[in-house]
């Protein structure tokens, strides 16, 4: 992989970093802003947050696809069909550090793979963090009434 390619892919990944972080902040920011406290429940913080996820793997599916298939920049090996959604699966596998290990990157994809298991692990932690203040605070309202 030539220079030119590592600078295309890294600057792919810090795109896809920048704007699953904006997308993490704005979506709770815009959570606790829609609904009052008293009724934020947590099933609803939950599924949003999941959705939020969902959204970021996607986003990074989505650079995958570009990288390999509009660039040809590396390949993704191993029981793979090229079609957005094995993007979509692989993405996932990676976000969330899951590893199955059927997937293996090769060439410029390293790079976007493994900075994409770093953004996963630090949003899924700050998700879990916000989850917690939010059972915390349901819980202390629920023992105040």
């Amino acid at each position: 992989m030539c220079f030119e390619e590592r600078v295309v892919v890294f600057l792919w990944s810090l795109l896809c970093i920048a704007l699953c972080v904006t997308i993490h902040i704005r979506g709770i920011f815009l959570l606790l802003r829609w609904f009052p406290r008293s009724l934020i429940r947590s099933e609803w913080v939950v599924a949003a947050v999941i959705i939020l996820h969902m959204i970021e793997a996607y986003l990074f599916a989505l650079a995958h696809f570009v990288i390999v298939e509009w660039l040809n920049i590396g390949t993704i090996e191993g029981d793979f069909s090229g079609h957005f959604m094995d993007y979509a699966y692989y993405s996932l596998v990676c976000y969330t550090s899951l590893g199955f290990g059927d997937l293996t990157p090769q060439g410029g994809v390293q790079l976007l793979s493994g900075l994409e298991a770093l953004t996963g692990l630090v949003l899924i932690a700050w998700s879990a963090t916000f989850l917690f203040i939010q059972l915390f605070e349901e819980r202390r309202n629920t023992q105040n009434r």
